[in-house]
């Protein structure tokens, strides 16, 4: 893959799993959009039953949360991550359910 490239995945997560996307070393991408089969509420004001979070491999950091009052897609909100620092897609559902997550290799 090279610059420009888009990175992309929807996967069937197992109940209180993660889907991880950490890029190549020397690597770095812009996570534009994340979802979930699984939604909270009802159209319009529904949002996707998962946490989104940055990770090092040892802590991580809440982008967004599906118990959060402010829920959110990654709507005007790209994230960044790169081989040090990725991506975890949660799937807080009582089942397996489908994560996505789909952006742009920037380096």
């Amino acid at each position: 893959m090279s610059k420009g490239d888009v990175v992309v995945s929807i996967q069937s997560i197992s109940t209180l799993a993660y889907l991880t996307y950490q890029p190549a070393a020397g690597v770095e991408a812009m996570i534009l959009c994340a979802g979930s089969e699984d939604w909270i509420g009802t159209a319009p004001d529904g949002t996707p039953n998962m946490d989104i979070l940055i990770y090092d491999g040892v802590s991580s950091a809440s982008v967004m949360s599906y118990n959060s009052e402010s829920l959110t897609w990654l709507a005007g909100k790209p994230t960044l991550i790169n081989n040090a620092v990725y991506l975890l897609l949660y799937n807080p559902a009582l089942s397996a359910k489908s994560l996505s997550y789909s952006g742009i290799q920037t380096k």
